[in-house]
């Protein structure tokens, strides 16, 4: 029988926001580039000259679909390091109970 491998789960969510991410590309794109163009200016300090934050123009925000997929993509990247570091107390790599993400004893 194959031993069971103790970072599959990991691995598994790395994929899966990797998807996330290739989803919210192509719907960001679409978004920018659709019939209620966002366009973003630079704009100028009055008082310094200075170039600062970008204004945008258009929708106030960006659609809750983009949200919720960016959201989606930081969970599994955050639960793939929670799960690799489980993986690595299973396995015997780290030491001592408190050892969870960020692998530090709390």
């Amino acid at each position: 029988m194959k031993p069971m491998d103790l970072f599959d789960g990991p691995k598994l969510k790395i994929c899966r926001a990797t998807r996330h991410l290739s989803d919210y590309r192509a719907a960001f794109k679409a978004f920018t580039e659709g019939p209620e163009l966002m366009q973003m200016e630079p704009q100028v300090d009055p008082e310094t000259g200075n170039l600062r934050v970008v204004i945008w123009r258009g929708p106030d925000s960006l659609p809750s679909e983009l949200r919720l997929t960016a959201a989606d993509a930081l969970y599994n990247l955050r639960s793939a390091l929670d799960q690799g570091c489980f993986g690595l107390r299973r396995a015997g790599r780290l030491l001592g109970e408190g050892h969870v993400f960020p692998a530090w004893a709390g």
